[in-house]
């Protein structure tokens, strides 16, 4: 996992990293706050020349942020930070500030994706530096959330996606009590392990063995997508309407377990999402996930697609 801090003008600049390192130990990455590229042929001046100044970020891996949209000066600025020591450059496609907008950057940009998709082809070839962006992504009904309990009321997240029509999934670790007060019989689907499965059934499940466990989960939810994962043995799977299944793991020489639950889940959202079945997408969160222990790490040990592709089993 990489922890990043996000920039917020006024607040998190070059004093507020170096406070927030020295209190809290420095995150993987910190982005600055926006600024604006010099004209080409000059150099940071005033407050950006004091965010950038590579003394004052010493120890930390900072991303300068620039504000625009004309393509030489980001590419000049971006020269410019290579030289100052920076390995990475980011684009604000993102700021909802109304003098921003109106002039056509930060979200601005945005409504007129021809223009940034051609500025993009530009900084992209020309930039010394790799180039990120950050933007702002909107969400129509029918696309898929999936949530995890990491964020303070996650119920009401779950609320909150079920009320914009989106087709909402729940792997919800760790559990505890409060996912009981949302509306789970509304979910697209549920992600489970076994102690999860027992959270959210309560004395239903009391005695029950790990096979009668899905049964009462289908009783609980009979319109929502089940997956009922059993660790090294596989997991099973259950359509509404259909016969509930068994997908065996896939057995590969562990190295490192870290994040193969993250890259079951996430593998199979995302063929759920590309219009898969259920048991297809299975089939390739367990394939994917069998490579990740193969690997130490979490975020860096799950697979491309092209590697869970070529995994034959």
């Amino acid at each position: 996992m990489i922890l990043s801090l996000a920039p917020m003008e006024g607040v998190t600049g070059h004093v507020f990293r170096r406070v927030h390192a020295e209190c809290f130990g420095a995150l993987d990455r910190y982005y600055t706050p926006f600024v604006a590229p010099p004209q080409v042929g000059k150099g940071f001046v005033g407050r950006a020349k004091k965010e950038l100044d590579p003394v004052a970020n010493e120890g930390l891996d900072v991303v300068p942020q620039l504000l625009t949209r004309d393509a030489d000066r980001f590419v000049w600025a971006a020269g410019l930070l290579q030289r100052m020591g920076y390995r990475e450059v980011n684009l604000n496609a993102g700021c909802p500030s109304g003098t921003v907008v109106s002039k056509g950057k930060g979200a601005g940009f945005l409504r007129e994706p021809r223009e940034l998709e051609a500025f993009l082809r530009d900084v992209c070839e020309r930039s010394p530096l790799p180039v990120s962006v950050k933007t702002r992504i909107g969400v129509e009904k029918d696309d898929i959330v999936m949530l995890q309990n990491e964020l303070p009321d996650t119920a009401g997240l779950i609320e909150a996606a079920l009320e914009r029509g989106l087709r909402t999934v729940l792997n919800p670790s760790p559990f505890d009590a409060s996912l009981l007060k949302a509306p789970l019989e509304r979910l697209y689907a549920l992600i489970v392990n076994e102690t999860e499965a027992r959270g959210f059934l309560g004395d239903e499940a009391e005695g029950v063995e790990v096979d009668g466990l899905m049964a009462l989960l289908e009783r609980r939810y009979p319109v929502v997508n089940l997956i009922l994962t059993l660790g090294s043995r596989g997991a099973c799977g259950r359509a509404p309407g259909a016969e509930p299944f068994f997908v065996p793991a896939v057995k590969m020489k562990a190295v490192d377990t870290t994040g193969a639950g993250d890259t079951f889940a996430g593998y199979a959202v995302a063929a759920l999402a590309a219009g898969e079945d259920l048991r297809t997408a299975m089939n390739r969160a367990a394939k994917a996930s069998a490579i990740s222990v193969t690997r130490e790490g979490a975020a860096t040990s799950i697979p491309r697609r092209s590697e869970v592709e070529a995994l034959a089993v």
